[in-house]
């Protein structure tokens, strides 16, 4: 959400529209249509910067609605302005340059008038401009404050620590903070610090360590012989790849390149990993990490899993106008290795369809939609018959099909996993009853998956918060300090 300048309206996104709602009751007005938000600023000259789209364009749209100006497009740099905030009078906007994870972003500036852009900030996410004339910036749950010179474009001066643990998206970039004109500061914490360790959590509880090791993990996938599992880790400002042995106990690291590595999915035969993100799909090898190989191309691309047979993959890919899309494509190979053959739409709806997953016996997909107004987890025949399943009940997120064929986990809103009992008549797919899988509650990965299903479907490998039940704060806490911006000027000022 954001605010006019004058405070009577709030903008919002909502049904595939940017609306505004006035503060003091009313109905929405639809400004534009857009598939997603990813950051938007109301000016004071009667306009509203926006990522409408979350792909390579900055637009700009009048607040009283039209059609979306384009200020400026990144895809030839592969890049995704995001996160905009108009400071200066509405002619310059500060906004956040994500090729990769958030932690390897750039802070940049765009100014109006004569269309200047700069760099100002290498590694950080969510830049906003405060009333004491400083940038502020999130890196690795760290904010930092850096003076600002508006005119030459330019920060003076190293950044300064001033928080620590603002709970962030590594992924999309987004940081739960915001300062007001009068220099209040509002965030959130983020109630674990981010540390997690993977732990085997039997079908009723039982809990065992996995992986013990704290660490910012996300992504956690079992391989194919059930065990190895791989996660993707945040460390030292860069995000890799780890791939920890159970029998052996030991853990390789594969990559440290500095991208994103969302949707981590093993190959049919162990072999390699698949991931994606803002740049696509790409393939790396288990063993040696050496070998990188492009499958996509720029889009926002997140791998779901391949067909039980080897020979086709489901994902979920970001377009302009419809979201997060469902896609299916062949595997096919050359002398050069696995290549993917060509994509086949599954589903494309205005809604945000994410998580695809084969099941077992590759006649169904389950996945995760929006169209209700929240997440559930649905099922649709593969091939598509135009008919969906709602397989949740209240919110769901991220289903896994269990090996027992019998079986769908998934996660609900509260960050518990749900059991869903299914049954096959005919060519009906039929929803049983819903169990609470454990009482657990798994680490908060916000938008990212937290678990994966064992082989004998008796289990799930699950991320767990590493900090203790007394030092984590409650998921709604907010802290609010005034006079921020004084403590800004004081704390840049002694260093």
């Amino acid at each position: 959400m954001f605010i006019s300048p004058d405070g009577g309206w709030v903008g919002l996104w909502a049904g595939g529209f940017v609306k505004k709602a006035p503060v003091d009751g009313g109905a929405p007005v639809v400004l534009c249509e857009a598939a997603d938000l990813a950051g938007a600023s109301w000016g004071s000259d009667g306009t509203i910067v926006a990522a409408l789209y979350s792909d390579t364009r900055l637009s700009r749209i009048p607040e009283s609605g039209g059609i979306p100006e384009t200020l400026f497009d990144l895809a030839a740099e592969s890049r995704h302005p995001l996160w905009p905030q108009f400071v200066s009078e509405s002619q310059l906007v500060i906004y956040t340059a994500l090729g990769g994870d958030a932690d390897s972003a750039t802070i940049e500036a765009f100014s109006i008038p004569d269309r200047k852009r700069a760099v100002l900030i290498r590694g950080g996410t969510f830049g906003r401009h405060v009333s004491s004339g400083h940038l502020t910036y999130v890196n690795q749950g760290t904010l930092y404050a850096v003076r600002f010179d508006r005119e030459q474009l330019a920060v003076d001066g190293a950044p300064v620590p001033l928080l620590h643990d603002i709970s962030y998206s590594r992924t999309f970039g987004y940081a739960q903070m915001d300062v007001s004109r009068n220099g209040t500061l509002a965030y959130r914490k983020d109630a674990e610090s981010g540390l997690r360790v993977i732990s085997w959590i039997e079908r009723g509880g039982r809990m065992t360590p996995l992986l013990s090791t704290p660490g910012r993990y996300s992504w956690p996938r079992l391989s194919p012989d059930g065990q190895r599992v791989a996660v993707s880790v945040a460390d030292a400002g860069t995000s890799g790849i780890w791939i920890h042995d159970s029998q052996s106990g030991e853990t390789q690291r594969v990559t440290t390149r500095p991208v994103d590595h969302s949707g981590l999915t093993w190959w049919p035969d162990g072999s390699a990993l698949l991931f994606g993100g803002v740049g696509g799909m790409a393939s790396i090898q288990a063993e040696s990490g050496a070998t990188i190989r492009s499958l996509t191309g720029r889009s926002i691309t997140v791998p779901g899993a391949f067909s039980p047979d080897g020979k086709g993959l489901v994902y979920a890919e970001m377009a302009p106008g419809t979201a997060f899309d469902l896609w299916t494509v062949p595997i096919a190979r050359d002398r050069a290795g696995v290549v993917l053959g060509t994509p086949v739409p599954f589903l494309r709806t205005r809604a945000m369809e994410t998580a695809p997953v084969f099941s077992p016996d590759g006649r169904w997909i389950a996945y995760a939609s929006n169209e209700s107004g929240v997440p559930e987890v649905y099922v649709r025949r593969f091939p598509d018959n135009g008919s969906a399943v709602k397989v949740s009940n209240s919110g769901g997120t991220f289903p896994r099909w269990s090996p027992n064929g019998r079986e769908s986990l998934y996660r609900t809103t509260e960050r518990r996993i749900m059991a869903a009992s299914f049954s096959i008549q005919g060519d009906a797919f039929v929803v049983g009853g819903l169990q609470p899988w454990a009482p657990q509650v798994l680490a908060d990965t916000g938008v990212l998956t937290n678990f994966d299903v064992s082989l004998d479907g008796e289990r799930i490998a699950a991320l767990t918060t590493a900090t203790r039940p007394e030092n984590q704060q409650t998921a709604n806490h907010v802290t609010f300090m005034l006079n921020f911006d004084d403590e800004v000027r004081r704390r840049v000022a002694e260093k």
